[in-house]
């Protein structure tokens, strides 16, 4: 009875092994060595330093803990699985905010994840830790170099957690904001001229229609034009009166790492080395590769 119990044993080891082609999953490490741990080696030695200031003085201001993870290869596991595993086995963030962040990078499988403890998925959502992983780690990482796409990961992470993360389109917001008071005297003069002597506007586009295209077809062409200026003109003017605007914060984006100051270690950090402060994580995060 007991060798057939132990054939029992055996045939379900050796079918576990046979689907999963592992017989543990990848360990994770008994705690982090601090907050950048880069056990596949992909960052320059003055890059690891620098993130390790700037995450150690954000943690020091903020409570905030963020810490940078990295493996060669992921050995067959689920990304997410084995993220959320290391989250609740580091407990990266203070028990009492649960304000903590891991960015994990597998160098093998060409995959990164941002996991965010509870206390942050309202400043860091999925979807913002997604755009983080497309516009700020990935074009970096395509181009072999990971030193700068995970100093830009990091500063677009502490920038979210203080609420001042400005994404593509935010910045692209901003840089035509920036044109328009660079020559916001020409756009004045051009509005005036469009909303206030509309008639004049209307016979420019006509003779243009004209040169352009000839008679009869160019004057039908810059009549057409004409209505549908016409059109949005006092659709535009309409929607002006009828509704309020209320002005827009601008946020900024700074491309520079905290840093400067004391580099001392403070929060979860001591003399025992480094440890998360019991920080709970819901699975919060985005996933992406590159």
């Amino acid at each position: 009875m007991k060798g057939k119990g132990l054939k029992v044993g055996l045939f379900c080891l050796a079918l576990s092994v046979f689907l999963t082609g592992k017989v543990f999953p990848l360990s994770v490490p008994e705690k982090p060595e601090g907050h950048v741990n880069d056990y596949a080696g992909i960052l320059g030695g003055s890059a690891e330093a620098r993130v390790e200031k700037a995450l150690a003085v954000f943690e020091r201001e903020t409570t905030n803990q963020i810490v940078v993870v990295t493996f060669e290869s992921l050995e067959g596991e689920s990304l997410e699985d084995f993220s959320i595993r290391l989250a609740e086995k580091w407990k990266i963030g203070t028990k009492e905010k649960d304000n903590g962040v891991i960015l994990l990078i597998f160098k093998k499988e060409r995959e990164i994840r941002v996991e965010a403890g509870y206390g942050l998925e309202g400043a860091l959502p999925d979807a913002l830790a997604g755009q983080i992983i497309r516009e700020e780690i990935v074009p970096a990482f395509r181009e072999g170099d990971f030193d700068k796409g995970v100093l830009n990961g990091v500063n677009a992470i502490i920038q979210a957690a203080k609420g001042e993360y400005a994404a593509g389109g935010q910045r692209a917001y901003g840089r035509a904001l920036g044109v328009f008071e660079k020559h916001k005297a020409l756009f004045f003069l051009a509005l005036v001229f469009y909303f206030l002597m509309p008639f004049i506007a209307y016979l420019l586009v006509l003779v243009i229609g004209w040169v352009l295209m000839g008679f009869p077809w160019g004057i039908l062409v810059g009549l057409v034009a004409a209505l549908f200026l016409e059109a949005l003109r006092r659709s535009f003017l309409q929607s002006l009166v009828s509704e309020t605007y209320s002005g827009r914060r601008r946020s900024g984006w700074s491309f520079g790492l905290p840093g400067g100051g004391s580099s001392s270690w403070g929060g979860s950090w001591g003399g025992g080395g480094f440890s998360g402060g019991g920080g709970s994580f819901g699975g919060g995060g985005a996933s992406g590769r590159w």
